[in-house]
């Protein structure tokens, strides 16, 4: 089923119409409503999308196949995951760069020091 859809910042925040709760400020001739001010205004930034949606088993309302864009605190989370790992795999290559430089000392303190063998 087709239904009307709100979506602000990448994610889905009303299936249905949207309830403006406009004040009615009169009646027409015909019996219509003349509304005034609306209550609840769609917020700035979203935008009405018809999209393709599924009732569960408890009654809500879902989209299908929607996979909405991860928020900001999501986003936020997996870049501090990958810069977590990326300081991580600096630290080993560090520390193994200091592992270097230490056995390359510990040869030239044993050359210096004469216990490199017979030189000539």
């Amino acid at each position: 089923m087709i239904k009307p859809c709100v979506i602000l910042n990448g994610e889905v925040i009303n299936i249905g119409d949207w309830d403006y709760q406009a004040v009615i400020v009169g009646i027409k001739e015909d019996g219509q409503p003349i509304y005034g001010e609306e209550l609840n205004p769609l917020p700035a930034g979203a935008e009405v999308v018809d999209m393709e949606v599924c009732q569960s088993n408890d009654g809500s309302w879902c989209v299908v196949g929607y996979d909405p864009e991860p928020s900001e605190l999501e986003q936020l989370r997996a870049e501090n995951t990958e810069l977590k790992l990326a300081l991580t795999e600096l630290a080993e290559a560090q520390e193994a760069d200091k592992t270097e430089v230490q056995l390359a000392l510990a040869e030239i303190a044993e050359l210096v020091s004469g216990g490199g063998g017979n030189v000539g």
